[in-house]
């Protein structure tokens, strides 16, 4: 049975650690074991403040017992004693830029105090050379480094599939440029560039404005976020169904039985001088806040009032105003950039601007 987990074979080719998460996806607790399974790792999400905890062993007294390490959502790792008195060491989980290319490392595990790269992850490639399945990697682990520790940093780290599944992100802050039309005959949507220039997201809506559902999309045309209108009795609430396969195309999507993976409610009236609307992922809240003084730019900031993404509307090098359907979004490191896109067609939406 294939269910949701992780297998990890070394080079021999026979299974070392395993962990089985049967038919859940995104568990908040998960355990790390060894081939008989023996548990090595408890690893428990504090969903309040978005970061994971591991633990020696099967986490019997997890009540009493303070965590071995700590993963914040930013890729940072603080590493325990055993006596929890001071910390042992610090890591930094870093996503790659480049982790698209076949040869490209996907993210690097590094020694914050010696800037030592420790664990390298790559995806697996064929002796032939052919590049395997998004969901199969090579994992370079340096000498004198634990294993099992390494393992269990993977399983939480940002990009990992069992952490937030299908995620496009870098460690670093990007820019994106939003042009809020469609490249086909430049009709109704969305298209959004990076900062080369090349098209990495699209929204199709052809001569309808204001749809009930959207299609966020890569250039390929591969559904990413399924966006539907849910009619209240005051102002309406989005929801945002997130596709977790490949293959899916607007034509072939459904969202039957499914629950949304995120939804946003706009608010009446004004908070601190913003409209606002509130956005819920599962039990994380988030807030888009959009300023009285510009009627394109606003942001988006999580729970703790941290601005995670801006938008405002895109100058030239030489400061000239672009047209009000041109935006320049930034993303904060470590954040989904096709939520953001996501959020972001959500509020144009909302305005009647797409």
């Amino acid at each position: 049975m294939q269910g949701n987990g992780c297998t990890v074979f070394n080079e021999n080719g026979d299974i070392i650690y395993r962990i089985d998460n049967y038919e859940k996806k995104r568990s908040k607790e998960v355990y790390l074991m060894d081939l008989r399974g023996k548990v090595l790792f408890t690893l428990q999400k504090v969903q309040f403040f978005g970061r994971w905890e591991g633990y020696k062993g099967d986490g019997a007294n997890l009540k009493k017992e303070k965590p071995s390490f700590q993963v914040t959502r930013n890729g940072h790792v603080t590493l325990w004693n055993s006596n929890n008195a001071e910390a042992a060491g610090c890591y930094k989980l870093e996503s790659m830029a480049g982790g698209k290319s076949s040869s490209a490392a996907i993210f690097k595990i590094i020694d914050s105090r010696s800037g030592r790269v420790v664990a390298e992850a790559k995806r697996k490639q064929s002796s032939s050379g052919v590049v395997l399945g998004d969901d199969v990697l090579t994992l370079m682990v340096e000498p004198h480094v634990d294993h099992s520790l390494i393992i269990a940093l993977v399983t939480v780290q940002p990009k990992s599939p069992l952490s937030s599944p299908f995620l496009y992100m870098t460690s670093r802050r990007e820019t994106f440029t939003v042009w809020m039309r469609s490249l086909i005959c430049h009709t109704n949507g969305c298209t959004v560039y990076d900062s080369n220039g090349d098209v990495v997201y699209r929204v199709d809506n052809y001569d309808q404005k204001c749809r009930d559902e959207v299609y966020l999309m890569d250039l390929r045309g591969q559904v990413l976020f399924i966006i539907q209108k849910r009619k209240s009795l005051f102002f309406g609430c989005w929801e945002g169904y997130k596709t977790m396969k490949t293959g899916c195309w607007s034509s072939t999507c459904s969202t039957n039985n499914e629950k949304p993976w995120f939804e946003v409610k706009r608010y009446c009236g004004l908070l601190r001088g913003y409209l606002f609307c509130k956005v819920r992922v599962g039990h994380d809240k988030y807030w888009i806040e959009r300023s009285v003084r510009s009627k394109s730019a606003f942001r988006i900031v999580d729970i703790n009032g941290d601005a995670i993404a801006e938008v405002n509307q895109k100058q030239t090098s030489s400061g000239f105003l672009l047209g009000e359907d041109v935006l320049s979004l930034k993303v904060e490191p470590n954040i989904d950039h096709s939520f953001i896109v996501a959020l972001v067609i959500v509020y144009e939406l909302i305005n009647g601007k797409m």
